[in-house]
Parts: C-alpha cells; sequence; structure tokens
C-alpha cells in the first residue's frame, strides 16, 4: 500500500490470537491507525438499551445477549465511522464474530448490505496454534470460554471461512498472520501489510 492511500482493514480471528494487543501496538506504533473495536462498541450500545454486560460477560457467548438489531445499530455506527477515513489513515475493524457458546460455536455474518458499504482493502485472520491460545486463555482468559482442542480448531475454521467469504465479496486479499513469536514481531508483520 503507498503511503497516502486509505486502508480499509477487516481483522478477524479467535480469541487470544493477538487481535486486541496487535490493534494496541499498531496505534501506538502507527499515527496513521485507527481502531474500530466492535465488541466494545457492542457492549456501549446493549447498555445504551438497556442490556448492561461487561466484556467478561461477553465472552461466555453472546447468543442470549445480542440480538440481530443489536449487531445491525453497531453495523450501522461501523458504517458511519467508515465514512468519516481520511486520505492516509488505516482503519481498521477489530471483528468478533465468531464465538463459542454452549452449544459450539455460532458465526453471525454482517449483513450483505453492510458488506457492501464497507469497501474494505485488506483482510486479516490473527491465527495461533490451538494450544497457545487455549493456554494463553487459561492463564489470563478475560472471561472467555476455553474450548477443547476440537472446538478450537472448529473456531478457527470458521474464521476462515468468513474471512475468504468476505474478502470475494470485498475483492481483496486475505493476509493469515500467524502470532506464535513476540507481540513485537506480531506488529512488524502488520506493518509490512499496511506499508
Amino acid at each position: 500500500m503507498q503511503r497516502g492511500a486509505k486502508v480499509k482493514i477487516f481483522l478477524t480471528g479467535s480469541p487470544a490470537t493477538g487481535k486486541s494487543t496487535l490493534c494496541r501496538m499498531l496505534a501506538e506504533r502507527d499515527e496513521r491507525v485507527r481502531i474500530f473495536p466492535f465488541g466494545e462498541c457492542m457492549q456501549e450500545h446493549l447498555a445504551s438499551v438497556g442490556k448492561s454486560v461487561t466484556l467478561s460477560e461477553m465472552r461466555q457467548g453472546t447468543l442470549p445477549i445480542v440480538s440481530s438489531d443489536d449487531i445491525d445499530a453497531v453495523c450501522s455506527q461501523l458504517l458511519d465511522w467508515l465514512s468519516h477515513h481520511e486520505v492516509g489513515s488505516v482503519s481498521i475493524i477489530d471483528s468478533h464474530q465468531v464465538t463459542i457458546e454452549s452449544h459450539g460455536v455460532s458465526l453471525r455474518p454482517f449483513d450483505e448490505n453492510v458488506l457492501g458499504q464497507m469497501e474494505i482493502d485488506q483482510v486479516w485472520v490473527t491465527v495461533a496454534e490451538p494450544q497457545t491460545a487455549i493456554s494463553r486463555m487459561s492463564s489470563d482468559g478475560k472471561g472467555r470460554k476455553i474450548p477443547s482442542d476440537f472446538l478450537a480448531a472448529v473456531q478457527d475454521g470458521a474464521q476462515m471461512a468468513l474471512a475468504v467469504r468476505y474478502s470475494a465479496i470485498w475483492g481483496c486479499p486475505v493476509h493469515i498472520i500467524q502470532n506464535s513469536g513476540t507481540e513485537a514481531a506480531l506488529v512488524e508483520a502488520a506493518l509490512g501489510l499496511i506499508g
């Protein structure tokens, strides 16, 4: 990407693969980066409609808490945020659409109308070895359900399917960013993709 170009990135990945850490560190390292933290925006929206929940509670599963109307409302905020995308900026959507639920895994994709308006340039998927991610969740799960190896693999597969589907709609590349080293290495890999 050229340094003066607008860049819109859709970021997804299973829990404990470094999405939020990557966003925070990129914003600290590059003044062009701005983040739309979908989970936090959803929490704020839910509070505004009388469903006050913590991020830890949301990480226990969103099906009983988040409705399609709630997703549509936050997507509306997202589209408004993207409409203020300035030349030279790097906008990253930190999404959380594949969740571990009591029955297994749920995938809640955005409406195709919303997708068509987003005009994303790159899709990023953060990945880590399932045992690494499970180990991270065991030591600091931040309220997340700790999946079995099998369920972690299913969730990773669902993330990949979502990324490929979205990239086909947007006509953009998917970059799978492996997070098996240091946070600094993760950030350097991402900065290389931004340019």
